[in-house]
């Protein structure tokens, strides 16, 4: 995720948190923080803070951008959140282990996931590993999948 002028990443492989920063047009990472999971699974922000996931989770991390330390931990009512995108009101999200081929908002006081929403083709993107929302517009992908959709955002 983009934020405060800093490229923001996790890994799976050390539940690392990494930073990046433009250096003689190159990326730079610096690992900043860790995810409390063995692995990172997913990132984004809500203009304040980081928000992050991981290892068959049901739960989001609020991370503090100076300190790369967790400020809050929200408990949610599905399991194995993939990639996470900031829509302004909650997080988009899917789960990698139930609800193949469907994406979810989660309300960031509650925890609790809205309606499911059906990709057009599920079975040709069971896995959902990509989600971004560029204002009206949320944009899903997946592992192997043949497609990027484009959906405009629900109220």
């Amino acid at each position: 995720t983009w934020f405060n002028g800093a490229l923001w990443n996790l890994s799976f492989s050390d539940n690392g948190i990494y930073k990046g920063r433009l250096k003689a047009d190159k990326l730079a990472f610096k690992r900043v923080g860790t995810v409390p999971e063995v692995h990172g699974w997913g990132i984004t922000h809500n203009g304040n803070q980081i928000i992050a996931t991981g290892d068959y989770s049901n739960k989001l991390y609020f991370i503090d951008a100076l300190s790369a330390k967790v400020t809050r931990t929200l408990e949610t009512d599905k399991t194995a959140l993939e990639d996470l995108a900031w829509d302004g009101r909650g997080i988009w999200t899917s789960s990698f282990t139930g609800d193949r081929g469907h994406i979810f908002r989660i309300n960031p006081q509650t925890g609790k996931s809205g309606p499911l929403y059906a990709l057009p083709d599920p079975e040709s993107c069971p896995i959902i590993d990509g989600i971004a929302v560029d204002g009206k517009t949320l944009w899903v992908t997946g592992k192997q999948c043949p497609s990027i959709y484009r959906f405009e955002l629900p109220l």
